[in-house]
């Protein structure tokens, strides 16, 4: 069709996309807006000092106010004075900012929309107030809620874990309240997926959220071995109404996930059951990843050699590594994509049975967008009205000013010259996930 999301990969010159958020170059050209840039060496990091600023604040607070504790029903507002990521597609986390105490709110005012989570550990959880309403963020405009988060979160808020849990009891404790449909579209990387989420994304009928960053924290927290089954329950309970607060019940809420979230669906199928569910999945989509791990050159499978020995220091440093490596032990950028790319299939076949619909192919949605649109729009009661408009986002770069977009990705390139050493290497792994080798894309040549 030569239309713009036809690959994902830059491989077809495109318009820019006029609606596209998440502008990510503008976030390296400022550098007292983040640091380290995306071109981080790895040789500096401010986990270290922000651990050291804690242990200041709490010190402060025990000294000069009698206690370093939250006072009940209350959250610590945290005033933020400088913003640093490792990499842009990092997930939120509570080092992102350095900043100072501000004084108290009451957690009633998360019921505000604009206040939405931030980031989640076992003793504290961080709300981030944004200057719009966080149902203005949808997909279409903003592909990466969470790079959002971190640019233009005004102001972040504390509180303690056990309040947490009690505040999604009150946002849900009215009479006759009813929470609106809620579908969750897992997927493996570089399969359109944010396109297919685009898509769906109609003004006064459904809401779409690319990447929330809280369910992100779960399931990432899970594969890492932070959470247990029990955590993951307990949190998801919390965090799912949490999310889908201020929301109408005969509205549509989408959540286009992260590929590690097909592991919280069984979670979310148990405690959630309303919830359906989607998975997309891309044929011959091995090489797409593979750019999209080298976006870092040498630096993530430098990472995953060290999450393989030193796997407790680097949960604190990364969110895009998981157990999963240090089992498998990739030695290259090829290894490292296929689990990335594998994996959230496997889960998918072991879980097949929890999904709503068949499986959403890209190749398919781009062939074939109003097959594959129409009886999602009519299970939603999204009018087929809609479905030119949707059809005619594939004309732009869904990812458009993020550092996935077709612009960036173009000037990266896959291995050339796979040998017959690391093709049998991919054979294990393929063996492993329990996929088809003719799905993967590298045997075709």
């Amino acid at each position: 069709m030569g239309d713009a999301n036809t690959t994902g990969d830059g491989n077809t010159q495109t318009t820019a996309n006029a609606t596209g958020g998440g502008n990510t170059q503008a976030m390296a050209n400022n550098h007292s807006m983040i640091w380290p840039p995306p071109a981080y060496t790895g040789k500096v990091r401010f986990d270290v000092w922000e651990a050291q600023l804690d242990i200041c604040k709490n010190l402060y607070r025990i000294l000069f106010k009698g206690t370093s504790k939250i006072p009940l029903n209350q959250a610590r507002i945290h005033k933020i004075l400088f913003r640093f990521k490792l990499s842009p597609g990092e997930n939120t986390r509570k080092e992102d900012f350095i900043s100072i105490d501000a004084g108290f709110i009451s957690v009633d005012e998360f019921f505000c929309p604009n206040w939405t989570i931030h980031s989640l550990d076992k003793k504290k959880v961080f709300f981030a107030e944004m200057p719009k309403p966080i149902s203005d963020y949808t997909i279409d405009k903003y592909p990466f809620i969470y790079q959002n988060l971190f640019q233009e979160c005004i102001r972040v808020a504390e509180i303690d874990f056990k309040e947490y849990l009690k505040l999604a009891e009150k946002y849900e404790s009215e009479i006759n309240y009813v929470p609106p449909k809620c579908l969750l579209i897992t997927n493996t990387a570089r399969s359109a997926s944010t396109l297919f989420g685009s898509m769906l994304q109609h003004s006064g009928h459904s809401t779409v959220f690319g990447e929330h960053p809280a369910l992100t924290t779960i399931a990432i927290g899970f594969c890492q071995g932070f959470w247990n089954e029990n955590d993951v329950m307990q949190l998801l309970n919390s965090t799912i109404k949490i999310l889908r607060k201020n929301f109408p019940p005969n509205h549509l809420l989408i959540f286009k996930a992260r590929s590690i979230e097909t592991f919280l669906v069984p979670f979310l199928s148990k405690q959630f059951p309303e919830i359906q569910h989607i998975f997309m999945f891309r044929k011959n989509g091995l090489k797409s990843v593979e750019k999209m791990l080298s976006l870092g050159d040498s630096i993530y499978i430098n990472m995953c050699q060290m999450y393989i020995h030193f796997p407790s220091l680097m949960k604190c440093l990364t969110s895009l590594i998981w157990n999963t490596f240090k089992e498998l032990k990739p030695a290259t950028i090829l290894e490292a994509s296929i689990i990335t790319f594998a994996e959230p299939y496997f889960n998918y076949k072991k879980y097949q049975i929890l999904y709503n619909f068949p499986i959403i192919w890209q190749h398919e949605l781009i062939e074939a967008p109003e097959k594959v649109l129409a009886p999602i729009f009519e299970k939603f009661e999204i009018p087929d009205t809609f479905i030119p408009a949707a059809i005619d986002r594939m004309k732009y770069d869904s990812q458009d000013g993020t550092f996935l977009s077709q612009k960036i990705m173009k000037k990266y390139s896959a291995t050339k010259n796979v040998t017959p050493e690391l093709k049998e290497k991919i054979l294990v792994y393929a063996k492993h996930f329990e996929i088809e080798p003719n799905l993967l894309g590298i045997f075709d040549d």
